[in-house]
């Protein structure tokens, strides 16, 4: 299913604005330098925020047939862990 951010305070934009920096679809990026990929993607009523941890977690949210707006950032890999699963 993957690994997902869930701030416990504010929603995933405002952890967004706060945490990580918008960056350009330029394909997979392993963890390094202490930054992590992840994507931010509308599902109508609500968003998510995946944590992009592997090449199979990338093509999961960047296939074409995905009609979802979505948007990559990076964020810093201490601060995902605060609002995630990461380990």
């Amino acid at each position: 299913m993957g690994i997902y951010i869930n701030p416990p305070e504010g929603t995933k934009e405002q952890w967004l604005n706060k945490h990580a920096k918008l960056v350009p679809q330029l394909g997979y990026m392993s963890p390094k330098n202490g930054l992590i990929l992840l994507c931010w993607a509308d599902n109508g009523p609500f968003s998510c925020l995946a944590v992009i941890t592997s090449q199979q977690d990338y093509q999961r949210f960047s296939t074409k047939d995905d009609p979802r707006t979505r948007l990559w950032f990076v964020a810093e890999i201490e601060e995902v862990k605060k609002v995630s699963d990461y380990a």
